[in-house]
């Protein structure tokens, strides 16, 4: 029935989406969520309508819905095409009928996101990186994000992956991060955690605590705000 918590898997035909939808029909049956993906077809390069087919056909053999959006990445001046893409990418999310839209970032992920914020001179907010669970937007009618992998690593979903034999595509948002993204991706990071892999849980424990403190912050601004409107400070 339409009881059911609705979740709407972020498929991208990559890796990671790919072991997220398998790990969420291999749950189904005994939890009895409604499931059911979305396909963000960029239009961004050559393969983007493989990739779509691809998506097409893995959810017909599994039996999930699917909804297959195009979108025109409209570039503006201050957004580069990576950012553009994620901004019409999520306005796909907002559009779902699902209570929460579930995405494939991972611990790598989310280190890498830490190293960026931090890197590109951000604040708490930055390097908190990405929450588990967000409203899409501030109306609490919204529906969630939902990052469920966040303290899984990379090497274990593509351990999962092989076990299980899943097929991919090549993860078209590999091709199209920033040059600092890949830098940190491909250098700084496995040099790094080769030489200390314990850092690995060092550095995410630091990003969860940075949540917490963010999330007290908030709460504080918001009474903040409270105050001042009552008692018109200004």
């Amino acid at each position: 029935g339409s009881d059911h918590f609705h979740l709407e898997v972020g498929l991208s035909g990559g890796v990671d989406s790919v072991v997220l939808l398998h790990v969420l029909t291999q749950l189904q049956p005994q939890l009895g969520f409604k499931l059911s993906a979305v396909h963000v077809n960029h239009q961004l390069q050559a393969p983007a309508a493989d990739w779509a087919v691809f998506c097409q056909d893995l959810c017909h053999a599994w039996q999930v819905p699917l909804r297959v959006e195009v979108v025109d990445v409209v570039q503006q001046q201050r957004l580069g095409v990576e950012a553009a893409a994620r901004a019409a990418r999520y306005q796909v999310y907002a559009n779902t009928v699902a209570q929460a839209v579930v995405l494939a970032h991972h611990a790598d992920d989310q280190m890498e996101t830490a190293f960026l914020g931090w890197l590109r001179g951000g604040g708490i907010r930055a390097m908190a990186a990405m929450p588990a669970w967000r409203r899409l937007s501030v109306h609490a009618s919204e529906p969630w994000l939902w990052r469920p992998l966040l303290t899984v690593n990379k090497r274990d979903l593509l351990e999962y992956a092989q076990q299980w034999n899943l097929a991919h595509v090549e993860d078209p948002s590999n091709s199209d991060e920033t040059y600092l993204r890949n830098w940190l991706r491909q250098q700084i990071l496995p040099n790094m955690l080769q030489q200390r892999p314990e850092l690995s849980h060092k550095i995410l424990a630091g990003v969860e605590q940075m949540q917490r403190e963010l999330a007290v912050l908030e709460e504080i601004q918001a009474q903040d705000w409270l105050f001042v409107h009552k008692n018109d400070v200004f």
